[in-house]
């Protein structure tokens, strides 16, 4: 005959806080039956009659709101409860728990706000005392890499004579800039200042940029950024067989603000060089 202990379900691995199951993003299996109350831990808050729990530890990767759920589970449980915890094991806090989030079924949804770096502990337990295994996935999606520090007109570049390098990489649309009238499908730019000390014509160019972005667009303006004038504008004026590089001139006036920004045809974005240098009145200029 079996003994009375051997009829009795083993308490799984992870039934102790100390004893949590590191997981990460993705899908990840469990299974409360046969599991206890850790006396540790804080009791239940959500729920009814939870008798048993078991305990997973996630460590956020980056900074932004992080969901556990079970809405797809394809195991036996039918009625989870989980609640969410920073704070190591002997001091547990508790930010967020649910019981029935996922549509159509008793199974949990939850949503907390993650900070990189921290470590968080759950808990996942039955109501009314029910176990059973399931089926959990952690999802999480990075934040968009930040644009370029002169992604917003605002936050223009001032510039001198001579060469600069830029990027447009991640960059956005400005709202508060009209829009794009030279090219086509610019989804980000950069803004760039140049104030010249005497009347003389300007020459802006990439033609012999090493940049990985090989389909530049220039806008010249005056005014503020909330009431800019396109001056000049130029794509693909390099001259240049299979060259989609741009140049650019305009007639300076001493004292004032030009307001250059540098988008990429067809929303190509990459690193480019720039020169801004005098030109000559017998070159060819865009005046709007």
């Amino acid at each position: 005959l079996a003994s009375a202990s051997s009829l009795l379900a083993q308490a799984p691995a992870n039934d102790l806080c100390a004893n949590a199951q590191v997981v990460t993003l993705g899908t990840f299996s469990g299974d409360d039956t046969g599991a206890t109350l850790d006396p540790s831990t804080p009791a239940w808050t959500i729920g009814n009659n939870v008798v048993g729990d078991v305990y997973y530890e996630y460590t956020a990767t980056f900074d932004g709101p992080v969901t556990i759920n079970f809405c797809n589970s394809a195991g036996t449980h039918t009625d989870t409860e989980i609640e969410i915890f920073d704070g190591g094991c002997g001091a547990l806090n508790l930010i967020a728990s649910n019981s029935d989030g996922c549509a159509g079924s008793y199974l949990s949804d939850v949503t907390f706000n993650g900070v990189n770096g921290t470590v968080y502990t759950f808990r996942v337990g039955g109501w009314g005392g029910t176990t059973g295994s399931f089926d959990g996935q952690i999802i999480a999606t990075p934040p968009p890499p930040p644009g370029p520090a002169n992604d917003l007109c605002a936050d223009a570049i001032a510039i001198a004579l001579g060469p600069f390098s830029g990027d447009n990489t991640s960059g956005s649309l400005d709202t508060s800039t009209p829009a794009w009238v030279t090219g086509a499908g610019v989804s980000s730019d950069v803004y760039y200042t140049y104030t010249p000390t005497l009347d003389a014509p300007l020459s802006l160019t990439t033609c012999g940029s090493g940049g990985t972005l090989t389909d530049t667009v220039f806008e010249v303006f005056t005014g503020g950024c909330g009431a800019l004038e396109l001056v000049a504008s130029n794509d693909d004026g390099c001259g240049i067989p299979g060259n989609y590089l741009s140049t650019v001139g305009w007639l300076g006036q001493a004292g004032v603000t030009y307001t250059i920004r540098v988008g990429g045809w067809g929303g190509a974005e990459g690193t480019f060089d720039l020169d801004l240098s005098y030109g000559s009145f017998a070159q060819t200029v865009s005046v709007n």
